[in-house]
């Protein structure tokens, strides 16, 4: 949902779409269908690639899977996004397709993708570097660290509406709200985008972006660190007195 609503802003900002153009209701519409269309496109490919290694997990190695994976993601990625489907989550559903099916190949490519995530994400955040200006940086400055406050502010809240009705105590909930303020890869990855479409101020979306993941990612591993323990310490330790008590 909202990298489709960003995806719709960008192409406003950059004039492909005119606001004459835009069908209030037939965006509202194309929303569920972009979801409902990946989900069911991945969990066919999550399916037949379940099928097939398991009946060639044995001449097939581990490699060679994972380069089947990636390419078939990245494939549905590129021809998801001609057919305004929401491909991401698609290849999501491939992967919990893969885990529910064939869990110990799902592993095995998981393994495979961690040591390629360690040079892709040197690679993605030095690239994200080398494009800041730092003049444009300077120029966000506190109205953009508000705009990120403001962001989070949201999201906490969306957090524990989402956790509304769980069996999760208050402290559990609030270590939730605490886990998620870290906010690096997708700040990143689409940080630039903008400013590759050359979009007006597409400097200072991407220093906004950069200044996020340089408020967010100390901030929530410093919460998770410190207040962790805490809030999850007193809970842990009541199942424990509880699994006594029932030995």
């Amino acid at each position: 949902l909202a990298i489709t609503l960003c995806t719709l802003f960008m192409q406003l900002a950059s004039g492909a779409v005119s606001t004459e153009e835009i069908n209030i209701t037939a965006i509202l519409l194309r929303i569920p269908a972009s979801i409902i269309g990946a989900v069911a496109i991945g969990s066919v490919i999550g399916l037949t690639l379940a099928a097939y290694f398991k009946r060639r997990h044995t001449s097939i190695r581990a490699t060679e899977k994972f380069m089947i994976l990636v390419a078939l993601s990245i494939m549905f990625v590129e021809v998801g996004s001609s057919l305004h489907l929401a491909s991401l989550l698609g290849v999501m559903t491939i992967g919990f397709i893969l885990l529910e099916r064939c869990e110990h190949i799902a592993h095995e490519l998981a393994g495979k993708l961690s040591k390629a995530w360690v040079i892709a994400e040197i690679l993605l955040f030095v690239l994200i570097g080398i494009a800041v200006n730092p003049q444009a940086a300077l120029t966000v400055g506190l109205p953009g660290i508000g705009a990120v406050v403001v962001g989070l502010t949201a999201r906490s809240a969306g957090v524990l509406l989402s956790l509304a009705g769980s069996p999760l105590t208050r402290p559990e909930r609030l270590f939730c709200v605490i886990a998620y303020i870290p906010k690096a890869t997708v700040q990143a990855a689409l940080g630039a985008v903008p400013l590759a479409m050359g979009i007006a101020h597409g400097e200072t979306i991407l220093s906004l972006a950069v200044l996020s993941i340089l408020v967010t990612a100390p901030a929530g591993l410093l919460g998770i660190r410190l207040l962790g323990p805490r809030l999850l310490g007193q809970e842990l330790r009541d199942q424990e007195s509880i699994l006594y008590k029932d030995i």
